[in-house]
């Protein structure tokens, strides 16, 4: 085998702790899909910095832990020990199958190894992730070339042992069947004398039959061309937005350096926000699931985290991130039912802060069934955060605030109720003035209740009352 200097520490046979198998299973995964990604944008793209460096920034954590990332490459897996900790589908975009291709067997990244190695390791498997007649040297000898001095590996020289035998018995010019009538019944074996010798000095002439070609074989129907035509299409269009944001957030659950962590945040902001103008709800719905998520399990004691994630929050809900939204209302109508639950999913999934920022898009919708969807929505964010309530409900738009109105009216809360209809008052709309009225004479179950006084007055008189 081929291979560059190297201990192997891991080797068949032994087992990892519990502890080491999950650290090296996440690892092994930020990796692997950053190999995958790495490509996507350009090496000095902001978002590929941030991703090696967030890679490096893992591994050197794991690295000052356990010394060494010693991994054997299989078809499609990865092991550590015999422990599988990466699973990889049989496809061209599949990194351990792009490793083992090329014949790498193990590879080892060691403790010491610095950005700007890791950085050569990407750039170099980039290159050489799709080989064509053009490409001088492969995967192994760029890297043999590099020298690289922590990073290992371990490469086969028996490349085609796995492959399928090549029949070349197409290419034979005489018909077996019609040579068998040719030859004489009587001839068993072949002497000596029917080879001929590179030394003999006789004249041989001879000629390859070309193969007879059915040229109708060869020809593209219009269905294949037309399905070709669409596969080309489909490649060159395919878009890498949603691999990239999977690719952060599983970086971001991993992370631990504030600055990198806030960095990524900041990516997902953009990402976020150019889903929403290309109207690709199901991105920005996976990227609030999965933050929404990470904020609700991020320790309390961890302020910066805590912090860093409120931040991003109260971020996508500012006008600059949500205006592009402005121009979906109006299409609304023409939306399948697939579509319509995605955007319906994240409108219910923004922050509550959001509701100011959508509000003043009423004005700007046609559709009377569309509006009311929005103020729907909007009086679900208003449920949730007080102050969001209390702006809203002094908005000009009447048919909004007789719905926040009627929130109110079921608020077991008075002290609030009054507040919040105390905004509301100041409304020019004469209906809605009169709901007010309406709300604050009509009588409440806790109207009729007795108060905290009253109960306690009440019990006292209990106990001094004997019982017949």
């Amino acid at each position: 085998m081929k291979d560059s200097v190297s201990s192997f520490d891991i080797s068949p046979g032994m087992a990892p702790t519990d502890a080491e198998r999950i650290a090296v299973q996440k690892t092994v995964a930020a990796f692997m899909a950053a190999l995958r990604n790495y490509a996507v944008f350009p090496p000095e793209h902001p978002s590929t910095l941030n991703m090696i460096s967030s890679i490096h920034q893992g591994l050197t954590r794991h690295l000052e832990q356990y010394e060494t990332l010693p991994l054997r490459i299989e078809k499609e897996m990865i092991l550590y020990g015999d422990e599988r900790v990466f699973d990889g589908a049989d496809s061209d975009e599949n990194p351990v199958l792009i490793l083992y291709r090329d014949g790498i067997r193990h590879l080892e990244i060691s403790k010491g190894i610095d950005l700007a190695e890791l950085l050569t390791f990407f750039k170099i498997f980039s290159h050489y992730r799709v080989l064509t007649e053009e490409s001088e040297d492969d995967l192994v000898t760029a890297l043999w070339r590099a020298d690289l001095q922590h990073i290992h590996y371990q490469a086969a020289d028996e490349l085609w042992d796995e492959e399928p035998v090549l029949d070349f018995s197409v290419l034979q010019a005489v018909d077996p069947e019609q040579q068998e009538e040719d030859e004489p019944e009587d001839q068993t074996e072949e002497t000596e004398s029917d080879f001929i010798r590179p030394n003999d000095n006789q004249n041989a002439d001879f000629t390859i039959s070309s193969v007879t070609a059915d040229h109708e074989l060869w020809r593209i129907s219009p269905d294949e061309k037309k399905h070709l035509d669409k596969m080309i299409r489909d490649c060159v269009a395919k878009d890498h937005s949603e691999e990239i944001v999977r690719l952060m957030l599983l970086i971001l659950h991993i992370e631990n350096d504030p600055q990198i962590f806030v960095a990524i945040l900041s990516f997902l902001k953009e990402e976020f926000q150019l889903a929403l103008a290309k109207k690709d709800f199901r991105v920005a719905n996976i990227l609030l699931q999965e933050l929404t998520s990470a904020r609700d399990k991020t320790d309390p004691s961890c302020l910066w985290a805590v912090e860093a994630l409120e931040l991003y929050f109260a971020g996508i809900a500012e006008p600059l991130v949500l205006h592009p939204l402005q121009t979906v209302w109006d299409e609304l109508t023409g939306y399948g039912p697939d579509e319509m639950k995605n955007f319906t999913t994240l409108l219910q999934k923004l922050p509550a802060r959001a509701g100011a920022t959508l509000a003043p898009m009423l004005d700007h919708i046609k559709s009377e069934n569309v509006r009311v969807l929005l103020i729907e929505i909007i009086a679900t964010y208003a449920l949730r955060d007080h102050q969001t309530f209390a702006e809203l409900i002094s908005r000009p738009e009447e048919d909004l605030i007789l719905r926040l109105l009627h929130l109110v009216k079921t608020m077991t809360d008075r002290q609030e109720a009054r507040s919040l209809l105390h905004i509301a008052a100041q409304h020019p709309s004469k209906k809605v003035r009169t709901e007010i009225d309406r709300i604050i004479n009509q009588p409440t179950a806790t109207d009729h209740a007795p108060s905290a006084l009253q109960q306690k007055a009440s019990q006292e008189n209990t106990k001094g009352t004997r019982k017949p």
